[in-house]
């Protein structure tokens, strides 16, 4: 709980800082979407696929630079599995590779990032309530279409670091309004 509460501290002193450098070029986005949750080695075992609803939010830093928040809901597609729940907060950083967080008629970019959170695990069947430490490595494309930009990318998720193997790869798509 401890490493949870100073995450969020640090994101929001991060914010704070990046809002007063960026206020002019509002270079924020508030993100959503859906994506396809695809379980790894024994994680399989237990869950077929899932379904996870995404919200984020990002603030430019540098050009080449932004910082991310996310929130991801999932629901889980499996036999036996009705009293289990899975969400993830995280916060992280995107490096883009060309034009950087900006919004043109012809946006476009790819980027990389990678970030910390928490997954929270609650299985009533089983009896299981925890909170497990979770590494997030991601990329993605980006497009600008009209004043939206469209970001589809993927996401491997490293919940507890017990077995590097037994985990998720998410692939998302997005809908970002700048402001």
């Amino acid at each position: 709980m401890k490493k949870i509460v100073l995450l969020i501290l640090l994101s929001f002193l991060s914010l704070s800082i990046s809002v007063n450098l960026n206020a002019e070029e509002k270079k924020m986005a508030l993100n959503s979407g859906f994506g396809l949750a695809i379980p790894l080695g024994d994680m399989r075992d237990s869950i077929d696929i899932a379904f996870p609803v995404l919200i984020s939010f990002q603030v430019g830093l540098l050009s080449h630079l932004s910082m991310e928040w996310c929130f991801y809901d999932y629901l889980l597609s499996s036999e036996g599995l009705t009293d289990y729940n899975q969400y993830q907060f995280s916060t992280g950083l995107r490096f883009w590779l060309t034009e950087g967080f900006e919004l043109g008629e012809t946006f476009k970019d790819i980027y990389f990032g990678w970030g910390l959170g928490a997954t929270h695990i609650d299985d009533d069947k089983n009896k299981i309530d925890v909170s497990r430490t979770t590494f997030v490595v991601k990329g993605g494309y980006v497009l600008s279409v009209e004043d939206i930009l469209l970001d589809v990318g993927a996401r491997y998720d490293i919940i507890g670091l017990d077995d590097f193997f037994d985990q998720q790869i998410t692939l998302y798509g997005m809908a970002s309004f700048l402001f």
